[in-house]
């Protein structure tokens, strides 16, 4: 017995010491990139986190090359060098919101690219369409409308400074996102001069892209006058343009369906309306795409109930509250962590 005591120590220490030196050549090896990576220019990083962000799979990477640009950060280094800053928070900002989920720091970063945007006079479109995403986002977790309304103040302050810079990536997200916000509120009315201002940009941006665009705000504004069939109609044409392998814009396929399933569901077709979320839903589990995942939980469950199918509206509820825990455990502690009053 003791012998076996003696051999089981002395295994036990060997692991010990084996452990040891395996965790210190991981430690060197990881200097050793550090090294390596901290003597490439800033562009150079972004461009590296980029290719890491593009094959889905390598968000760690991409934050440890931003996270060195960030910390180059200097008040009297030149403007240039600061818009790579801006660039390499807003990478931040991207990761931590959509990859770990963690709203405090996602949040922090957006606020530094704004305050050096605002210091330099630099471009901020971009900056005010991520606040959008983020307080939309939480207000529909927190089912919150003020939290809403900021979104919306966002999106359009986003729209205004992307008709100054004429960029085409920057129209369209901020109008579009505009667009569905203001259905929220049912109050497309009021961005009416927003539309004919988007549609006077048709020049800037690739067709199949404007196109969607369109699309969507006709398919809100013929919902919202409860023109059931003519949403439909357009929220279809949007299909033609979108595609499940296109990475780049697989959020607008994943919303075609969405939207498709909302008006069906407002028309009573409750089982119809279930199997259109469930096409988004297919889409967000093959990329692991979690809010929206959640989303279509969320009203897969209440369809299913309305169309008289309990047991698979439990099934949908259970895996809501199942990934929307998960991903609480990412965030400070609270109902909603995030004040309607805060800056931006």
């Amino acid at each position: 017995m003791r012998l076996r005591y003696i051999v089981v120590t002395i295994l036990f220490l060997l692991s010990i010491a084996l452990s040891t030196k395996a965790l210190g050549q991981v430690n060197s090896s990881m200097e050793h990139i550090y090294d390596r990576l901290s003597q490439m220019p800033s562009k150079t990083l972004i461009d590296r986190a980029e290719n890491f962000l593009s094959t889905g799979d390598k968000a760690d990477s991409a934050l440890l090359c931003l996270t060195i640009v960030v910390h180059r950060y200097k008040s009297t280094m030149p403007t240039d060098e600061k818009i790579d800053i801006i660039g390499a928070y807003n990478g931040i900002w991207f990761i931590m919101f959509f990859t770990y989920f963690d709203y405090a720091k996602s949040f922090d970063a957006l606020m530094k690219a704004l305050e050096i945007a605002q210091d330099i006079n630099y471009n901020q479109a971009q900056m005010y369409l991520n606040f959008g995403c983020f307080y939309q986002t939480l207000a529909e977790e927190c089912k919150d409308d003020k939290l809403m309304r900021k979104a919306y103040s966002s999106y359009r302050k986003a729209f205004r400074e992307g008709l100054k810079q004429g960029n085409s990536d920057e129209l369209l997200n901020s109008f579009g996102n505009l667009t569905i916000v203001s259905a929220r509120f049912h109050d497309l009315t009021n961005i009416s001069s927003d539309w004919r201002l988007f549609q006077s940009t048709i020049q800037k941006h690739p067709k199949p892209l404007y196109l969607y665009t369109c699309y969507l705000y006709k398919g809100m504004l013929a919902k919202e006058k409860k023109q059931y069939d003519e949403a439909l109609f357009w929220f279809r044409k949007q299909a033609d343009i979108t595609d499940d392998k296109d990475r780049i814009y697989i959020r607008n396929r994943i919303m075609m369906f969405l939207n498709i399933g909302e008006v069906l569901f407002l028309q009573h077709k409750y089982a119809d309306a279930a199997a259109a979320v469930a096409n988004g839903l297919r889409i967000s589990r093959l990329l692991d795409i979690k809010d929206c995942k959640l989303q279509c939980y969320e009203l897969m469950a209440d369809y299913y109930a309305k169309a008289g199918n309990p047991s698979a509206a439990q099934q949908y509820k259970n895996q809501y509250y199942q990934l929307k825990d998960t991903l609480l455990n990412f965030r400070p502690k609270g109902d909603c962590p995030w004040r309607a009053d805060a800056a931006a």
